[in-house]
C-alpha cells in the first residue's frame, strides 16, 4: 500500500500544481479555474463516504485497484482535454485516487497494525506521501520549462498513467486481503452528538482555516508564474521547500504536542494559515519567496 502510495504521488505531483495554470491555456478564466479549485475540494469531502462503504463492502484490494483505474481514465481525458471544460469532468475521475481511496488505505494501517502502532503507522503514511511532493513538482516543472505547457502537461501525465498501472499491479500482486471487520453502525448524528464540545469548536475553527486556504490556493502557481514571472521549474521548487519543511517539522512538533498542551500549536497553525497567502503578496524577490514558502 505505501508502495502505491509513493509510486502514485510521485505520478501526481509531477503536474497537479500546474492545472490552474493548463486550465488558463486550455481558456478557462478566473471564475473557471475557481470552479476547478471548488469541485476539486467538493470532490475531497464528498468521495470519503462512498469511498469507506465500497472498502468495507467489497475489501481494501478491489478499492485501491478500482478507483487507481477510474484515476486512470481521468488522466486520459486530461492528456486529450480540447477545451477547459473536460478538464472539470477528467476531474472527478482524478480524484477517486486522492480521495477514494483514503478511507481503505486507513482501513489498511488499522486492519495491520497493533492499536498501539496505529499513530506511528498514520505519521509514517503522512511523511511518505509528502515525500513525491518535494520531488516530483520540480521534475514536472522542468518537463514543462523545457517543451512547454501543453508538451509538458501531457508528458507528465501520460507517465503518471503508467505509474498508476505498475501501482496496481504491485497491490494485485503483493497485497493479501484480510477479512474485513464489522460494519460500524454508529451513524454520523450519534457521533456528533458525543463529541466534546471543545472538540467541536477545534472543528468549527478547522472548517474556517481552511475555507481561508482555500480562497488564494488555486491561484497561487497563477501569482507566482504571471505576476512575479518566475518559471515553472522555480514554482516546483518552491513547492518542494514547502514539503521539506513540512516533513523536517512533522514529527518533532508531534512529540512536542504529545508533551505539552496542543493548543498553541493548533494556534500556531491556524497563524500560519494567514501568513502564508500575506507573504507570497508581499514577496518583492527570490529569498522572501522562498521564505513564505517556508511559511506555507
Amino acid at each position: 500500500m505505501l508502495a502505491a502510495i509513493v509510486i502514485l504521488g510521485m505520478g501526481e505531483e509531477l503536474w497537479s500544481r500546474f492545472i490552474p495554470k493548463y486550465l488558463e491555456l486550455l481558456g478557462a478564466g478566473a471564475g473557471a479555474i475557481a470552479v476547478y479549485g471548488t469541485l476539486k475540494d467538493l470532490l475531497d469531502a464528498v468521495y470519503q463516504y462512498p469511498g469507506g462503504w465500497t472498502a468495507d463492502r467489497f475489501g481494501r484490494r478491489f478499492s485501491l485497484i478500482l478507483f487507481t483505474g477510474l484515476a486512470i481514465l481521468g488522466y486520459l481525458l486530461y492528456i486529450f482535454s480540447p477545451t477547459w471544460e473536460w478538464i472539470l469532468v477528467g476531474t472527478i475521475f482524478v480524484m477517486a485516487w486522492s480521495s477514494l481511496t483514503l478511507p481503505a488505505i486507513f482501513s489498511i494501517i488499522g486492519d495491520n497494525l497493533p492499536s498501539s502502532r496505529r499513530a506511528i503507522g498514520f505519521g509514517v503514511q503522512s511523511i511518505l506521501k509528502r515525500v513525491p511532493i518535494v520531488l516530483a513538482p520540480v521534475i514536472g516543472g522542468a518537463f514543462i520549462t523545457a517543451l512547454g505547457l501543453a508538451k509538458g502537461m501531457r508528458l507528465s501525465l501520460a507517465i503518471t498513467a503508467l505509474l498508476a498501472l505498475a501501482a496496481i499491479a504491485i497491490v494485485h500482486r503483493f497485497y493479501v486481503e484480510k477479512v474485513p471487520p464489522a460494519q460500524d453502525k454508529v451513524r454520523v448524528k450519534e457521533i456528533w452528538r458525543a463529541m466534546d464540545p471543545h472538540l467541536k469548536k477545534l472543528l468549527v475553527s478547522d472548517c474556517l482555516a481552511r475555507w481561508a486556504e482555500g480562497i488564494p490556493k488555486v491561484f497561487i502557481v497563477l501569482y507566482v508564474i504571471n505576476v512575479l514571472r518566475d518559471s515553472a521549474f522555480q514554482f516546483g521548487l518552491l513547492t518542494s521547500v514547502q514539503m521539506l519543511t513540512a516533513i523536517l517539522v512533522y514529527i518533532p512538533i508531534a512529540k512536542l504536542s504529545d508533551r505539552m498542551n496542543r493548543k498553541p500549536f493548533v494556534l500556531m497553525t491556524f497563524a500560519f494559515f494567514a501568513l502564508f497567502p500575506l507573504a507570497i503578496a508581499t514577496a518583492g524577490g527570490a529569498i522572501s519567496l522562498t521564505a513564505a514558502f517556508v511559511i506555507g
